[in-house]
């Protein structure tokens, strides 16, 4: 089955963002998660089985990472005397 080469642009472009932007707010770990699903339909379409088991993975750490960002951003707003 061919691919279009554009996938090998446009997935890495989903991690990076999420590293890039994650550690400064919530979205960015939320765009991984975005791109791991990404990654996983990759695998499966393509039968490489690898890649669908390092999107489960890293898809774990985005959601844990997004869960514990909405904690903190969360926390951060009651502080300072915003709405949750």
């Amino acid at each position: 089955m061919m691919i279009d080469p554009i996938w090998s642009w446009i997935l890495p472009v989903f991690g990076i963002a999420a590293v890039w932007v994650g550690p400064v707010n919530r979205w960015g770990w939320a765009l991984g998660l975005c791109g791991q699903c990404l990654w996983l339909i990759y695998g499966l379409t393509t039968h490489q089985h690898g890649f669908v088991l390092s999107a489960l993975l890293f898809g774990g750490a985005h959601l844990k990472n997004f869960l514990a960002a909405t904690r903190r951003e969360s926390l951060g707003m009651r502080q300072a005397g915003g709405q949750p």
